[in-house]
């Protein structure tokens, strides 16, 4: 497969941003979307730093308010003397638009990769949400979820396949169902990899078969063991992947 694969780094949400990406670069990651306040991580210069340094990329950036990723992502283009158009830069994850406000047309507008996460319980909970945001903003990307996706009723696999193209990365989150869809404990069903009853697979089967070469993200909300829950479920990809390579091999050869 040719798509890449990072992690989402909430669930090391209180260590330092070197430790994180020591720990991403040792789980076999190649990049991360940011859950961190950029300010905790040292600013933005730090934060190109560190990444060069153990050789991941900042793939997408959700920490901080929509105004602060954006503003982390300028000085990103700054430093680096690169357009906020080029796709090099992160995308700045967004699951609350609202028309009313200046601040997410102006991101638009101005070339910053807009890419928006419908999640439950938050303004922009599920597809027609992005459809309806897409309508108005074309610019805009779409980052779905598989946990979050499923959670809403939505079908992640036709999803992507909807909107293919406007592709800014794939979240690949499980979740338990028996934990029940309700705002106190739905949370409580995000789990590692391979254990839940999500339909990651049949997702990563759909990007295959569609010759997908972007980033697909791990996340799990919390884990008491961050770095080892992010390598069980690297490997449960890594196992899936090569599962989907000798499918295709098998198809090739008749």
């Amino acid at each position: 497969m040719n798509w890449k694969c990072a992690v989402h780094t909430i669930s090391w949400a209180n260590y330092s941003f070197d430790r994180i990406l020591r720990d991403v670069a040792n789980a076999g990651y190649e990049g991360i979307e940011l859950f961190q306040h950029p300010s905790e991580c040292g600013g933005p210069e730090e934060i190109i730093r560190l990444c060069k340094l153990y050789e991941v990329t900042l793939v997408g950036i959700a920490g901080g308010s929509f105004q602060e990723r954006c503003q982390l992502v300028r000085d990103i283009a700054k430093i680096t003397d690169t357009s906020l158009e080029d796709r090099s830069l992160p995308y700045v994850y967004c699951d609350e638009w609202r028309d009313e406000k200046a601040m997410f047309r102006d991101a638009v507008n101005s070339g910053i990769r807009v890419a928006i996460h419908p999640h439950m319980f938050k303004p922009v909970q599920n597809v027609q949400e992005f459809r309806d945001i897409l309508s108005k903003y074309p610019q805009v990307l779409f980052l779905p979820d598989t946990a979050h996706l499923t959670i809403a009723g939505n079908n992640p696999v036709e999803a992507i396949k909807e909107y293919f193209k406007n592709l800014a990365a794939v979240h690949l989150k499980s979740w338990r169902a028996d934990v029940g869809r309700s705002y106190q404990f739905y949370a409580r069903g995000f789990c590692e990899l391979g254990h839940g009853d999500v339909e990651v697979k049949a997702v990563l089967s759909e990007l295959s078969a569609r010759g997908f070469q972007g980033w697909v993200v791990v996340e799990q909300d919390s884990s008491s063991q961050p770095c080892e829950s992010a390598i069980r479920s690297r490997q449960w990809l890594e196992s899936e992947t090569e599962q989907l390579r000798s499918t295709r091999r098998c198809g090739d050869n008749f």
